[in-house]
């Protein structure tokens, strides 16, 4: 077997160390310096076979570690693509998942906060028959969909309402306290309060369209205000129960 470029070091510099451990100088022992240089010239010409096979292994070697890393790097520009492309299905998939939940929420009716409770004070008086209350104490107004001013409240959307009314009558035989709830141009209860503080009330469910209107009127000209204490005890109120789908 032919030997390798690392043999051939190894010969030269043990030449050399031979050389130096001689004392071996251009003059002294000529010959056997050259004879070693002769074998030393053989010994390297010897080595030159497996030098290039061993170059041609290294170079077989590094042609495989390219041919992998380029694989390695296809597989890697592969794997990007795909990446991309789940990223992309995703936020698609996202973006009409989220479509498919505004579309759903948009067809859900909104409901709004609709409320009022209403009184009147003591000292006011009705005498004629069904003249409209314009209830001249708000308390409470949630939606602004009763107006003070003509004592009307108006359905801002189509659902059920609930509405209620109270009345107290002031103190003595001949006071009362008689009133209608009207809804959508109908009856819907009707309170008879007697003398010495009699008190009444009566409610009711009613459908209403956007638009129509809920009241209280004077009944056979017979309203006043509650009670001579603070608290009005002759009320309208009414709230949004639900909407139509």
């Amino acid at each position: 077997t032919p030997p390798s470029l690392s043999t051939t070091v190894v010969f030269f510099n043990s030449v050399h160390l031979i050389k130096q451990f001689l004392h071996i100088t251009e003059e002294e022992n000529m010959p056997s310096f050259c004879a070693f240089l002769v074998l030393g010239f053989c010994v390297t010409a010897a080595a030159l076979p497996g030098l290039k096979n061993e170059i041609r292994q290294d170079g077989a070697m590094l042609n495989e570690l390219t041919a992998l890393l380029e694989l390695q790097a296809k597989t890697i520009e592969t794997m990007e693509t795909r990446l991309v492309a789940l990223e992309t299905k995703n936020d698609q998939t996202l973006e009409r998942r989220l479509d498919a939940i505004n579309e759903s929420l948009s067809q859900i009716p909104y409901k709004p906060q609709v409320a009022f409770h209403v009184g009147i004070h003591v000292d006011t008086r009705f005498t004629r028959d069904a003249e409209r209350v314009k209830w001249n104490r708000t308390m409470l107004n949630e939606g602004s969909a009763y107006n003070p001013r003509t004592g009307l409240f108006t359905a801002p959307t189509c659902g059920l309402y609930f509405f209620s009314l109270t009345t107290r009558a002031p103190q003595g035989f001949t006071s009362y306290a008689d009133a209608e709830l009207m809804a959508n141009r109908q009856r819907l209860c009707l309170v008879d309060s007697y003398a010495r503080n009699d008190a009444g009330a009566c409610s009711g469910v009613v459908h209403l369209d956007e638009g129509e209107t809920a009241w209280v009127q004077s009944y056979q000209a017979e309203l006043q205000g509650g009670s001579n204490y603070r608290a009005t005890a002759t009320t309208f109120s009414g709230f949004l129960m639900d909407v139509d789908w």
